[in-house]
Formats: structure tokens, sequence, C-alpha cells
């Protein structure tokens, strides 16, 4: 019985190291959407004045959208894969007493 319970414990754990090495370099990924989607949005501050005066806010907004858009997807990613970690700890602390008994 001590054997069942090891051996699930060691797939849990690997389990949870796997979907952990995915989910880091989303997380990666993410903070350089953000990080990019920052220095436009710095740049548009910067040069709001001359953005209203030549008319070119549509063109700037459809820049912001595609940045956000992009993190937003790689976001709802790392979160889904955030989850089932989640979930396969909490399984797998459940799966512990039960396959010893």
């Amino acid at each position: 019985a001590a054997v069942v319970g090891t051996v699930v414990m060691v797939v849990q754990t690997g389990l949870m190291v796997v979907v952990w090495k995915r989910i880091e370099p989303l997380n990666n990924r993410v903070q350089e959407c953000r990080d990019a989607r920052s220095r436009l949005m710095t740049d548009l501050i910067k040069t709001i004045k001359r953005v209203k005066l030549s008319m070119t806010h549509a063109a700037w907004r459809g820049k912001v959208s595609t940045k956000r858009t992009e993190e937003l997807s790689l976001l709802g990613k790392a979160r889904y894969l955030s989850a089932c970690n989640e979930f396969l700890g909490c399984v797998g602390t459940a799966a512990v007493p039960v396959s010893i008994f």
C-alpha cells in the first residue's frame, strides 16, 4: 500500500513539473507582450499631440489592440495550464489516501 501511495505521489509530481515547464515560457512571453504594449503606449503618450494633429489615432488604436489581443491570447493559455496544474495538485492530494486504501 505504501508503494502505491509513493508511486502516485511521484507520478503526480512528475505531471505537475511537466505542466509547469510549459507554463513558464508562456509567462515569459506574456511579460514580453506586456513590455511591448507598454513601450507602444509610452510612445503614444509622448507623441499624443502629433497623433491628434495628424489624425493617426485609428492606426495607433489598431497597433495597441493587436498587442493587447496577442497578450490576452497568451495569458489565457497560461491561465488554463495553471488551472490544470492546480487540478492535478488537488486530485493528487486526494489520490494518495485513496490509492493506499
